[in-house]
């Protein structure tokens, strides 16, 4: 009892009070007894690496953003395809080439988006209807696409370009469409990071479908081709070196399918070259020329 009142009065202003350096002291020691029980518990609640990095935060050295997703791309014979093509043909083929649209924009098909947006087109036939009766015959499908959305100075009309291009593709996958592939990019005209911020913007509606990027032989021959094609290749999943307007021989094309693991796009004419393909190749692609 005599304690209890000496500890009031002392609480009250009687008696002896305590030295500021001592309440001082007397906190600190609250706080480490109280940061020690805190770190005990949570290094029983949490594993031995989560409790790390709770202690000493994350080590981003050498570490880089989450990559996006990469495809498998299979090794593929792929031939061209046209509306109105004989589906007895394409069962002989392992896999066709669907060329989507000419350079100028038209698509070869009707689809909601081309009605939504106004695109012209070259024909009537419809996306799915085509698409639907063409996987009947052929177990790989992929698509051949000249991008629209380079050529203006005005970032609104390039995003807003780009924008119907992503539709435009995404409609063709979510038809069955199993890969893409983008012709026709002016390099001379673009920076890497330009064209890189482009494909980002493709592959995010591809997903688990691959994409790729067909380089002439003259893109390929240049002093910086191994930058650019080494920043496309963190967002594509192939390249195909384009050999359809080259007059160069097959053989020098070697080099470069070897360097960079490149697919051989020629076209349907080039018969020799086809052969040799056939013959030699992993993988190749045929397309048909639209003017």
């Amino acid at each position: 009892m005599r304690r209890f009142r000496y500890r009031r009065r002392a609480h009250s202003g009687g008696g002896k009070k305590l030295a500021p350096w001592a309440i001082v002291l007397i906190v600190a020691a609250g706080a480490l007894l109280l940061t020690v029980i805190i770190g005990n518990l949570l290094k029983l609640w949490l594993d031995d690496e989560a409790y790390r990095r709770l202690r000493d935060g994350e080590d981003t050295t050498g570490k880089q953003e989450e990559p996006l997703f990469r495809a498998d791309v299979p090794d593929v014979h792929a031939y061209p395809y046209e509306i109105g093509d004989s589906m007895y043909d394409v069962l002989e083929l392992p896999a066709v080439s669907f060329t989507l649209n000419t350079p100028d924009g038209k698509t070869v098909y009707t689809s909601a988006v081309t009605d939504y947006f106004g695109i012209p087109t070259t024909g009537d036939a419809p996306l799915d209807g085509t698409m639907s009766e063409l996987l009947t015959a052929a177990s790989y499908v992929g698509g051949v696409f000249h991008p629209q959305a380079f050529g203006d100075v005005d970032a609104d009309l390039t995003y807003a370009k780009t924008a119907v291009d992503c539709a435009l593709l995404r409609e063709f996958v979510q038809a069955g469409g199993r890969e893409v592939l983008l012709c026709g990019i002016p390099f001379e005209a673009l920076t890497a990071d330009e064209i890189v911020s482009y494909l980002t913007e493709i592959k995010a509606i591809m997903g688990k479908r691959p994409l790729g990027v067909a380089i002439p032989l003259s893109v390929a021959q240049r002093a910086d081709a191994w930058e650019l094609i080494g920043a496309m290749g963190e967002v594509c999943d192939f390249f195909a070196l384009d050999m359809r307007d080259s007059t160069a021989p097959l053989t020098d094309a070697n080099f470069y399918l070897g360097q960079y693991d490149m697919r051989l796009l020629l076209d349907e004419t080039q018969t020799d070259h086809i052969q040799v393909a056939q013959d030699n190749l992993p993988t190749f692609q045929v397309v048909t020329k639209l003017d």
